[in-house]
C-alpha cells in the first residue's frame, strides 16, 4: 500500500488494482486548531503513518484491518427490489459479478488463503485518529524507526526520538530488557562532529543550521542527515546511550583534508595506492578524532570558520541503496553525487557523479534539469528514478543514463500534450517488482491545464539479471516486463538479422494470469542454457515454460503453490528445475521435472540446508550454494538410470573474507584445466578460483594449501574491478576467450581475457582478512575496454557482438502522449579484442581467435575497423609523421621524414623520372633502421617464435603504441586484406596515407594484386585511391585497364560503375570518351581493330572530331609509368589561375577534396588548337586545388610553375597533400565505417554523376 496526501486529506491506495481502499478527510476544527497537512510518513511495518502540519502538529493515526469476514469487495447488492435502487439509480455489480465478468489483472486476484470475497484481493482497513503532538520548538521533518519517531526542530537546532505510543493505550511500553528512554533530546550544538554553523559575531553570517531532512535505511541501519546549509551527514544512532546517542561524519561539503602522500612529495600514487592510502586513513581518522577531542583539538576544529557551499552544491534530496551500499545525495544544480558507504563509523566516500549533459555529451541549452526534488532506488538497487523541477530520469548503479524526458523537439509535440510527468516531478518511488513508476507530476503555472495533484504509473522492464544472477540468465538477452518475459533469439539467426536493428529477433512470452493474478510481482525468472526452458516465481510458488511446446505448467493445487516462496532462485540442468525456497520454515533445495506435473508427490530430490539460501549457480553438474550464514556449498548432480539427486562434496564458510552475505550479488568460480581433465569432481572446492560480486566490487578468491593443515584451504583475494553492476564468465569460450571475465561498469564492458591466469599479488596474512579492509584494493586493468552507449544484456560469443536496448520516446503532433519504444542495439567487439593481442605482440593468438570467426559476414568490416582505429590513432599521435613540401618546380610534393617517424627503415621514394620502385634495402640497413626506429617500432615475432606464446596477463605497463606494421601483418593471414586496406584508406584523410601505404605498399602494387587475385571490385576501390595520387592519365590509364578485363570476364555491373566513376571525374567526356575506346566496348572500335589486324589502318582525321588524335594504346605499359615524351593519352588545355579566394569558395566545408564541377578548374579539358593543326603538343598542365600540374618527360626537365594559392590558404590543402612521388592528391571526405562496397553499388541509376559522389569523392 502506498499514501496520498493534500490539505484535509489521507488517501490509503492499494497497487493492485490501483485503488483507494482508505480515506479520512479532517474537520474544519481539527484543521483550524492544528493546520493543513504538509507530509506524511510510514511507520515501518505499516500499521501506522504520522503526518506533519503547517503549525508545528504532529498527527499521528492507525491504520486498523477489519475483521476476517469484511473485505474490500464486500459489497452485496440488497435483494428483492430489481437491478435499480429506490431512487431508480443502477446498483453496483457484486463481487461475483465482477468476476464472472472481467478476469482479475496482475496482482488483483486474492491467493489462498487471503481476504477477499469472489477470490478478489484486498482488506477492508480503515484510518483511526491516534494521538496529536505539540512540538514547540518548532516541526521542521519528522521520520519514524520502529520503535521511535524522530523530529528535527529549529528553534533550537536539535533531534529529539520520541517513543511510539502501545496499540493498547497511550503509555510508552517497556520491553524486558529495554532500558532505552522514552524520549531523549540531542541539541545540534552538542554534537562535536557536526561542523560549526557560527562562531562569535558572526552569527548573521553563518546562522545556526538545523536538519532538514532526515532518511533511514533499516538493512544498513544507517541515518542521512541534509542541514540547512546544504550538507549531508551519516549518521548512527544508540538508544542504550544516555549521554552520546548520535554519531557521525559529514560526507558532502566537509572540509579539505590535508594528506600526506607520495604525490607531495613529486611522486605519482597509483590507483591502488590512492584507494589503499584513503582506506587507511579514513579507518584511523575515528582514534585521532578523539585523541583531538580528548586534548581540546575539537574546541579549536569548532572555532574554525566553516567553508560555506555554493548555491549549486547543496543539498536538496537523499535515497539508499542497500544492495550496493551507495547513497545518492540530489544537488541543487541538478547533477546527483552518489556516495559508497562501507561500515558505522567511517565516512562514505565519493564514487562517481551522475549528470545528464555529461551522459549525452553534450551543451546543449535544453539540457537544463533544475534541482533535483526526488530521488528512489529500485529495490533490487539496480536503477535511480529521479526528479527534477524540468524533467523525469532514470539512471543504471553507475551511471549510464537509460532515459530522460529532456527533449528540443517539443514543437512537434500536441497542444494538449497531457503527460506532464515529462516536464518535471515533485515526487516519486518504485512500485513491487520495480517495474512500475510512480511519479507525482510537477505543477505548470503557465499550462492552460491543472497540472495539480497529477499522479502517473509509468511502465518498465528490468533485467532477469536484477532478480537472479545466474550463468545461464547472463548468457542470453533476457529480460521481464510487468506480465511477460523476452528473450533474444538473434543468436539463431542469420548474421545480418543480428546486426540489423530492424529485425524482430525477440520471443515475447506471456505470463499465465492466474498465476500472475494470485503471486504478482515476478521475483525470479530463470533460463537454460539452450534458451528452451523458461521459469518464474512470485510471492509464491513458480511456473516453468517450454518454447518447444509453447505451453506453461503450474501447480494443480493452489494450496501446495502458495505453501512455499522461492529465495536463492532457480537453475536449469538440462530438463531438471532445481528451486532455493522456504517452505514450512525449512530452507529447501527442490529438484522438479519439466517432463512431470509440478506436484510435491513428484519432486526428484530435496535438500534441507541450515540457513537461507542467497545466491544459487550451476556450472555443468557443479551446483553452487551460498548461504546467509556465509557457507559455500558445492553439490553434485548425480545422474542414474532411474532418477536424479544431489550430492553434497564439501563446503567451506567465508567468515572473516566476506562481511556481509546479504550484500554479495554474484557468485561463480572457475576450474583449472588440469582439474578439470584429471581431478575427482569432489576435489573441485580446494582448487577452484571463486569470484564474488560484492557491492560493486568483483573479487576473485584463489585457493592455497594452508601450512598448517591438508584440509584446510587459505585464499588470496584480489579486487579485479570496482562499480561492477554485474559481470558474466565463459568458461567454454571460442578460441582465447575461455575462462574469459566481461563485466558492466555503467560506462562500458571490461573484459579479462583469463581470469585464471591474473598475476598474484604477494599479500600479507592482514591483507586477506575482509574485503573491507584496507589493503585489497589491488585492482588489476582489464585486458579490453570496451565503451558502450547503450545498455548490454548478454554476450554473443558465436557472433562476436555484444547485444543491448535503449529506450526510445517520440512525440506527434495527433497525439496527446509520448510514446515509447525499446530499441536493440549492437557493438562489434572483435576488433578490440584483436587490438589487445597486437599491443601485447601475440601475433598467433590474434589470427587464431579471429580464425573462429571468418565465416561472418562482417569479418571484413571488424578487420576494417581495426586498421582504421590504429591508422588514425597512430597518425594522430605523430608516430608515421610525413611532411610534404613543395618542390623547386612547383610540379610534384617532395617528402621529407619528421625525427619521429616511426618506419626510419622505408627509404624515400626517388622523384627522377623513370625509378621503378624503392631501392632495396640491406639486411643490416633494416637492422640498423630498426634499432634507430627507438621505442616506437613495435617487436616484430614470428610466428614460430615460442616466446610468442600465451603470457600470463599481468598488471599492464605501457605499451608500445606503434602497431600498424604488426596490424598489417596480421591482415596478410587473410583473404580480406586487400579490400580492408582500401576501404580503411576510402574512409580516412589523405594527410594519413603515407603512413598507411608506407607499411602496405604502394596502392599500384596492392592494385595489381588485386587483379593478378581476380578481385576486380576491390582493384576498382583502389582506383580511387590512384586517382588522388596519380595524374588523371594514369589514372585513366588504370581505369581502362580493369574496364578491359571487366568486359572481358562480363563484370558488367562493374563496367558500369567504372563508367560512372570516369564520368564524375572528368564532365567534359573525354576521359569517358578515351575508356570506352581503350575498352574496346563500341562496335566501331572492335571493327577498327579488325581492320588493324588485317593490314588496312584506319585513316586519321586532323581534326578534333570523335575519330581524331585521341587514341590509346591497346595496352598500357606494365610498370604504368609517368608520361613520356610522347603525345600525352589526355591533352589539358593551359586554364586560367583563380585567386586564392576563388579557391577557398569553392572548397567543400564536409570534403577535404574540392568539386570537379562548377567553377573549379577541370583535370581534362578539350584538346588545344595547336594539337588539332598538328603541331606537337604542350606539356599537358593539369590544375588541381588551384596548383597547375605540369608532366615532366625524359627528354627535358619539367616546367616550374607558380602556386596559384598557398598551401595555408585552406585547411583543406594541407589535409590533400600527396603522398611521395604520387603527385598531388586529394582527401577523401570522412565517412563511417560501413562496407566498402557501397561505392560500386549497383544499384545506383542516373546517367550523370552518381548519387553519392561529387567530384569523384564518396560524400557522407
Amino acid at each position: 500500500m502506498w499514501a496520498t496526501l493534500n490539505a484535509h486529506t489521507i488517501s490509503i491506495w492499494q497497487t493492485r488494482p490501483s485503488q483507494v481502499v482508505a480515506a479520512l478527510t479532517r474537520t474544519a476544527r481539527s484543521l483550524e486548531e492544528y493546520g493543513s497537512n504538509t507530509r506524511i510518513e510510514w511507520r515501518p511495518d505499516g500499521r501506522a503513518l504520522l503526518v506533519e502540519t503547517d503549525k508545528s502538529f504532529l498527527l499521528l493515526y492507525s491504520l486498523v484491518y477489519l475483521y476476517p469476514s469484511s473485505a474490500i469487495y464486500s459489497y452485496v447488492p440488497p435483494s428483492g427490489s430489481g437491478t435499480k435502487s429506490k431512487t431508480g439509480e443502477p446498483l453496483a455489480p457484486g463481487p461475483n459479478s465482477l468476476k464472472n465478468s472481467f478476469a482479475p489483472g496482475a496482482g488483483e486476484s486474492a491467493a489462498a488463503g487471503d481476504l477477499g470475497l469472489a477470490g478478489l484481493v484486498g482488506e477492508a482497513c480503515e484510518l483511526r485518529f491516534r494521538l496529536v503532538i505539540r512540538i514547540d520548538a518548532g516541526l521542521r521533518w519528522a521520520t519514524s524507526i520502529e520503535t521511535h519517531m524522530l523530529v528535527s526542530t529549529v528553534s533550537p537546532p536539535a533531534v529529539q526520538c520520541i517513543r511510539w505510543p502501545d496499540d493498547a493505550n497511550d503509555a510508552v511500553p517497556r520491553r524486558d530488557g529495554d532500558n532505552s528512554p522514552g524520549s531523549s533530546t540531542s541539541l545540534i550544538s552538542s554534537l562535536d562532529w557536526m561542523l560549526p554553523s557560527a562562531t562569535g559575531d558572526d552569527t548573521d553570517k553563518y546562522p545556526a543550521v538545523h536538519v532538514e531532512q532526515i532518511h533511514y535505511s533499516r538493512p544498513m541501519d544507517v541515518f542521512v542527515w541534509i542541514t540547512s546549509d546544504g550538507r549531508a551527514y551519516a549518521a548512527n544512532l544508540d538508544l542504550d546511550s544516555r549521554t552520546k546517542p548520535w554519531q557521525g561524519r559529514c560526507f558532502h561539503g566537509a572540509r579539505p583534508r590535508t594528506r600526506r602522500s607520495s604525490a607531495a612529495a613529486g611522486g605519482h600514487l597509483s590507483r591502488a595506492d590512492s584507494m589503499r592510502s584513503e582506506i587507511s586513513e579514513e579507518g584511523s581518522h575515528a582514534p585521532r578524532k578523539r585523541t583531538e577531542d580528548e586534548s581540546g583539538g575539537a574546541s579549536a576544529n569548532a572555532e574554525a570558520a566553516p567553508v560555506p557551499l555554493s548555491a549549486e552544491q547543496r543539498c536538496t534530496s537523499v535515497s539508499i541503496n542497500a544492495r550496493f551500499s551507495l547513497i545518492a545525495v540530489g544537488l541543487q544544480d541538478g547533477t546527483i553525487a552518489v556516495y559508497n558507504y562501507r561500515a558505522a563509523g567511517r565516512t562514505p566516500t565519493p564514487s562517481h557523479t551522475l549528470s545528464v549533459r555529461q551522459a549525452l555529451k553534450s551543451t546543449a541549452s535544453y539540457l537544463q534539469t533544475g534541482a533535483v526534488r526526488s530521488l528512489s532506488w529500485t529495490s533490487d538497487g539496480y536503477a535511480l528514478a529521479v526528479g527534477w523541477d524540468k524533467a523525469v530520469g532514470v539512471w543504471s548503479t553507475y551511471g549510464k543514463l537509460m532515459g530522460c524526458s529532456l527533449r528540443e523537439d517539443w514543437e512537434t509535440a500536441s497542444k494538449h500534450f497531457s503527460d506532464s510527468f515529462m516536464f518535471g516531478a515533485r515526487d516519486l518511488f518504485w512500485g513491487p517488482g520495480n517495474t512500475d513508476l510512480f511519479v507525482l507530476a510537477q505543477s505548470k503555472p503557465d499550462k492552460p491545464l491543472d497540472c495539480d495533484n497529477q499522479l502517473f504509473v509509468l511502465p518498465f522492464a528490468k533485467s532477469a539479471v536484477a532478480g537472479q544472477h545466474s550463468p545461464d540468465n547472463t548468457r542470453f538477452a533476457f529480460f521481464q516486463t510487468d506480465d511477460s518475459v523476452h528473450v533474444y533469439r538473434g543468436g539463431d539467426q542469420p548474421d545480418l538479422s543480428v546486426i540489423d536493428p530492424e529485425s524482430d529477433v525477440w520471443h515475447h512470452v506471456k505470463i499465465p494470469q492466474a498465476y500472475l493474478a494470485a503471486s504478482w510481482p515476478i521475483r525470479y525468472a530463470s533460463i537454460s542454457s539452450d534458451g528452451k526452458l523458461i521459469a518464474v516465481a512470485g510471492r509464491r510458488g513458480l511456473a516453468h515454460f517450454s518454447s518447444a511446446s509453447g505451453r506453461w505448467k503450474t501447480h494443480k493445487s493452489i494450496a501446495q503453490e502458495q505453501s512455499f516462496v522461492v529465495r536463492g532462485g532457480m537453475q536449469w540442468f538440462q530438463h531438471v528445475l532445481i528451486v532455493a525456497c522456504d517452505a514450512g520454515g525449512e530452507y529447501q533445495l527442490r529438484l522438479y521435472s519439466r517432463d512431470l506435473d509440478l506436484d510435491s508427490s513428484h519432486l526428484l530430490d530435496l535438500q534441507v540446508l541450515p540457513s537461507p539460501v542467497i545466491l544459487t549457480s550451476l556450472f555443468d553438474n557443479s551446483l553452487l550454494v551460498y548461504t546467509a550464514d556465509n557457507t559455500f556449498y558445492h553439490f553434485l548432480i548425480d545422474l542414474a538410470d532411474d532418477r536424479i539427486r544431489l550430492r553434497l562434496c564439501g563446503s567451506i564458510t567465508f567468515e572473516g573474507v566476506v562481511g556481509e552475505p546479504a550484500r554479495v550479488r554474484g557468485m561463480s568460480w572457475m576450474i583449472p584445466p588440469s582439474q578439470q581433465r584429471f581431478g575427482d569432481p569432489v576435489d573441485d572446492l580446494t582448487v577452484a578460483t571463486i569470484i564474488f560480486l560484492i557491492d560493486g566490487k568483483l573479487v576473485l578468491l584463489r585457493p592455497r594449501r594452508s601450512a598448517d593443515g591438508e584440509d584446510e584451504v587459505a585464499y588470496d583475494m584480489q579486487i579485479l574491478a570496482d562499480k561492477i553492476e554485474y559481470y558474466w564468465t565463459h568458461l567454454q569460450g571460442i578460441g582465447t576467450l575461455e575462462n574469459s571475465l566481461w563485466g558492466y561498469d555503467g560506462t562500458g564492458i571490461k573484459l579479462w581475457l583469463d581470469a585464471l591466469t591474473i598475476e598474484t599479488f604477494d599479500m600479507d596474512d592482514d591483507d586477506s582478512s575482509d574485503i573491507e579492509g584496507a589493503h585489497e584494493y589491488k585492482t588489476i586493468e582489464e585486458s579490453v575496454s570496451m565503451p558502450l552507449d547503450f545498455y548490454p544484456l548478454c554476450v554473443l560469443l558465436e557472433k562476436g557482438i555484444v547485444i543491448g536496448v535503449e529506450c526510445e520516446v517520440s512525440l506527434r503532433r495527433s497525439l496527446d502522449f509520448a510514446i515509447f519504444r525499446t530499441n536493440t542495439n549492437t557493438h562489434l567487439f572483435l576488433h578490440q579484442v584483436l587490438r589487445n593481442y597486437l599491443e601485447n605482440g601475440q601475433l598467433d593468438e590474434a589470427v587464431f581467435f579471429a580464425s573462429y570467426y571468418q565465416s561472418l559476414v562482417y569479418f571484413a568490416h571488424a578487420l576494417e575497423i581495426l586498421l582504421h582505429a590504429v591508422l588514425e590513432d597512430e597518425a594522430d599521435a605523430g608516430l608515421g609523421d610525413v611532411e610534404y613540401l613543395r618542390s623547386a618546380s612547383g610540379a610534384m610534393l617532395q617528402r621529407e621524414r619528421s625525427a619521429s617517424s616511426l618506419l626510419a627503415d622505408v627509404e624515400d621514394e626517388s622523384f627522377e623520372e623513370g625509378e621503378q620502385g624503392r631501392q632495396a634495402d640491406s639486411g643490416a640497413d633494416e637492422g640498423g633502421s630498426a634499432s634507430e626506429a627507438g621505442p616506437h617500432t613495435p617487436p616484430r615475432r614470428s610466428s614460430s617464435d615460442p616466446s610468442n606464446a600465451a603470457q600470463p596477463q599481468r598488471i599492464r605497463k605501457p605499451r608500445i603504441k606503434a602497431i600498424l606494421p604488426l596490424v598489417v601483418e596480421f591482415l596478410d593471414h587473410f583473404d580480406e586484406a586487400l579490400g580492408v586496406v582500401v576501404g580503411c584508406a576510402r574512409k580516412t584523410e589523405v594527410a594519413r596515407w603515407g603512413y598507411l601505404f608506407d607499411v602496405v605498399g604502394k596502392p599500384r602494387d596492392l592494385f595489381e594484386k588485386c587483379l593478378r587475385a581476380g578481385e576486380y571490385r576491390t582493384a576498382g576501390m583502389y582506383l580511387l585511391v590512384l586517382h588522388n595520387l596519380e595524374p588523371l592519365e594514369e589514372s585513366i590509364a588504370h581505369t581502362v585497364r580493369l574496364l578491359k578485363v571487366s568486359v572481358k570476364m562480363e563484370e558488367w555491373g562493374l563496367c558500369r560503375d567504372l563508367l560512372r566513376f570516369l564520368k564524375s571525374i572528368d564532365d567534359t567526356g573525354h576521359a569517358l570518351e578515351t575508356a570506352v575506346r581503350g575498352a574496346r566496348i563500341l562496335e566501331e572500335d572492335r571493327k577498327r581493330d579488325e581492320e588493324r589486324e588485317r593490314g588496312s589502318p584506319v585513316a586519321r582525321g586532323s581534326g578534333g572530331g570523335k575519330d581524331g588524335p585521341l587514341s590509346v594504346p591497346s595496352a598500357p605499359p606494365h610498370a604504368m609509368n609517368r608520361s613520356s615524351s610522347a603525345p600525352t593519352v589526355l591533352d589539358a588545355t593551359v586554364e586560367e589561375d583563380e585567386d586564392e579566394e576563388e579557391d577557398d569558395e569553392t572548397t567543400p566545408k564536409l570534403s577535404s577534396r574540392p568539386s570537379m564541377v562548377g567553377s573549379t578548374p577541370q583535370r581534362a579539358a578539350s584538346v588545344s588548337a595547336s594539337t588539332r593543326l598538328g603541331t606537337p603538343p604542350p606539356v599537358p598542365e593539369v590544375k588541381i586545388n588551384g596548383r597547375i600540374m605540369p608532366s615532366r618527360t625524359h627528354s627535358s626537365p619539367a616546367p616550374s610553375s607558380t602556386s596559384a594559392s598557398s598551401s595555408s590558404s585552406s585547411p583543406y590543402v594541407g589535409l590533400g597533400m600527396g603522398i611521395g612521388n604520387k603527385g598531388l592528391g586529394m582527401s577523401l571526405s570522412r565517412v563511417g565505417l560501413r562496407s566498402s562496397d557501397r561505392i560500386w553499388d549497383t544499384n545506383r541509376s542516373g546517367s550523370g554523376s552518381p548519387t553519392g559522389f561529387k567530384g569523384g569523392v564518396e560524400t557522407s
